[in-house]
């Protein structure tokens, strides 16, 4: 874990609004902040009353938010992982599933450094995902 991250925020996003939880550094457990709508200047106020962007870590579920959010969050300063749903550890009988739980879940597990972040695409894979060359007929 780096040590200059302050805080940790969990975002659960849908296509209709995004809920937020936070933790700081210590021992504490994560606290639910809000839910906003899903557009992303209004995630950065949010952010912003966290502190500087170098200091807080944001980790949300791969969705149907897709890596727009991510690609945005890194181009502000933030550090961003995004988590396949299938790789976050869920306890035993862990059955009812809510927004609230879930962000403030993410939160705890990214300050105890837990999730594995899925790769994303870079500039370059993107670019060679959508380069083809002619097809070659026998």
């Amino acid at each position: 874990m780096d040590k200059r991250i302050k805080f940790f925020v969990g975002l659960d996003t849908h296509k209709d609004s995004t809920s937020i939880a936070a933790c700081e550094a210590g021992r504490e457990p994560s606290r639910f902040v809000g839910t906003i709508g899903p557009d992303v200047p209004t995630l950065l106020k949010v952010l912003a009353k966290a502190g500087d962007p170098a200091s807080v870590n944001v980790v949300y579920e791969a969705g149907p938010t897709g890596y727009g959010l991510q690609r945005e969050l890194c181009r502000r300063g933030y550090q961003c992982q995004i988590v396949a749903p299938s790789l976050i550890p869920r306890r035993a009988g862990e059955r009812v599933k809510n927004d609230r739980r879930d962000c403030a879940r993410l939160a705890e597990l990214s300050r105890a450094g837990e999730p594995r972040p899925s790769g994303y695409p870079t500039k370059r894979t993107r670019r060679c995902a959508t380069c083809r060359g002619p097809v070659k007929t026998p």
